[in-house]
């Protein structure tokens, strides 16, 4: 299961369809950037799963995923 994606993910579905998945901050930000084209700063959501997953154990591969998203998140942000 994917627990992070960047504000410009090319989900399959709209991403205002996503609320349950991303969050409403997560959804409507991944909208303004990948369907509007609206400027804005780079960035992640970590999804409700990821969330709910912080009360329960997350699998060690989940955490290095989320990590590589931050570190590629900051990299972004340090070049532009």
């Amino acid at each position: 299961m994917r627990y992070v994606y960047d504000f410009d993910h090319a989900h399959r579905r709209a991403p205002r369809d996503l609320k349950d998945l991303l969050g409403g901050k997560g959804a409507n930000l991944a909208e303004m950037t990948s369907v509007l084209g609206l400027p804005v700063p780079p960035g992640i959501t970590i999804t409700t799963a990821a969330h709910g997953s912080t009360t329960a154990r997350c699998p060690m591969g989940s955490w290095r995923r989320s990590r590589r998203h931050v570190a590629d998140w900051s990299a972004r942000c340090a070049s532009g």
